[in-house]
C-alpha cells in the first residue's frame, strides 16, 4: 500500500440502486474484506450512521441531496456516485467541501472504486 494510503475498514452505502449495491459489495467486500452496510435512504443511512463504526460513507446522487451530505461533514470521508445528470451536483458538492471526490456510475471500475475507498 502506498504511503499516506489507508483502507476504509467499514463503508455505508446509500443507494436504491439494488445491482449497483451488489456490485459494489463484490468489489469491496469480497474482494477486499470491507464491510458493506447498504441501506436505501437518507433517513435509513441516518440511522445505520448513529449506529457508529463506519471509516467512509459512499452515497449515490440523487438517493442523497448535496444538502443532506453536510450531515456527514465532520465525521468521515464522503464519497459520491452520480450519473452524469447529476455531475453538477455532485460537484459542487466536492467544491463546498460536504464529500471527498465523486465518482461517474457509468463505467464504474473495480480499479477506480478500489483508490477511491482506499484513499478516503
Amino acid at each position: 500500500m502506498a504511503k499516506g494510503m489507508r483502507t476504509a475498514q467499514s463503508v455505508l452505502l446509500v443507494t436504491a440502486d439494488a445491482a449497483l449495491a451488489s456490485y459494489i459489495d463484490s468489489i469491496l467486500n469480497k474482494g477486499l474484506g470491507i464491510r458493506i452496510v447498504h441501506v436505501h435512504s437518507f433517513a435509513e443511512a441516518r440511522t445505520g450512521f448513529a449506529q457508529g463504526g463506519f471509516s467512509a460513507v459512499l452515497a449515490d446522487l440523487p438517493d442523497v441531496s448535496v444538502e443532506e451530505l453536510g450531515f456527514w461533514k465532520t465525521e468521515v470521508p464522503v464519497l459520491l456516485l452520480a450519473t452524469e445528470e447529476a455531475r453538477p451536483a455532485a460537484r459542487r458538492a466536492v467544491e463546498e467541501g460536504l464529500a471527498l471526490l465523486y465518482m461517474i456510475r457509468d463505467g464504474l471500475s473495480p480499479d477506480t472504486l478500489i483508490g477511491a475507498v482506499m484513499c478516503s
